[in-house]
């Protein structure tokens, strides 16, 4: 729920509003990135693999034989984006959801259409200790912007942590993940997180989608790490 304005103007007078990818001083009341920052953003532009999200060519795709149908994400997981990732997940600045969902809900286009938005499942012990689930609240704002559905449908066990480790420890992880979704599941679905990486974490999700009776599932994250 947005602050009261009264209340913004006092929290700006006491803490100036700053940029969350560097923390440099913004003008207004609302979080937004400084120009250097905005200017700097690693587009990923329309030339990318429709099932893996990578710039082509892709050859081999890492996502063939993946059970999602596409994949898009508006940015490289690289500089001012990595750092409005990282403002979320790790400093708590949550309106840092709302700059990376606008991208999303502007270039998503017919990932979308009658398309029903499904947060990745964060490890629970992780939201508890944040006090917050990223995925759902990019996804909540995607689902403002488009007047797309929400439903949080999925849902895993406490999980070991995915940051640091290999490739190959990422795909075993996610192996191991235990995804499972409530059914019937959505008969479009559309998996949203911040991060595409390997993606373990999203065929999981996508594969328990599957088997709880979604016809299509889509991935839809706000960045892609492009070294696969």
């Amino acid at each position: 729920m947005p602050l009261p304005a009264p209340l913004r103007l006092l929290i700006a007078a006491v803490a100036p509003p700053a940029c969350p990818a560097c923390g440099a001083p913004v003008g207004g009341l609302d979080d937004r990135l400084c120009p250097a920052c905005a200017a700097a953003l690693p587009w990923l532009g329309p030339d990318t693999c429709p099932r893996c999200a990578l710039p082509r060519p892709c050859a081999p795709c890492p996502a063939r034989g993946r059970a999602w149908e596409r994949a898009w994400a508006p940015f490289a997981h690289d500089g001012p984006a990595r750092e409005l990732v990282a403002a979320l997940k790790f400093r708590g600045r949550l309106a840092a959801a709302e700059l990376l969902a606008a991208p999303l809900a502007a270039g998503a286009g017919a990932l979308l259409d009658r398309a029903t938005l499904v947060p990745a499942p964060a490890d629970p012990r992780r939201s508890r200790r944040r006090g917050f689930d990223h995925a759902a609240l990019i996804a909540a704002a995607l689902a403002r912007r488009t007047g797309r559905p929400l439903a949080a449908c999925l849902h895993r066990p406490a999980a070991a942590r995915q940051l640091g480790r290999s490739r190959a420890g990422r795909l075993a992880a996610g192996r191991r993940a235990g995804v499972v979704a409530c059914a019937p599941a959505p008969e479009t679905a559309v998996v949203v997180d911040d991060v595409h990486t390997t993606g373990a974490t999203l065929e999981a999700c996508a594969g328990a989608l599957r088997a709880a009776g979604a016809r299509r599932v889509h991935v839809l994250t706000a960045t892609r790490a492009t070294g696969r």
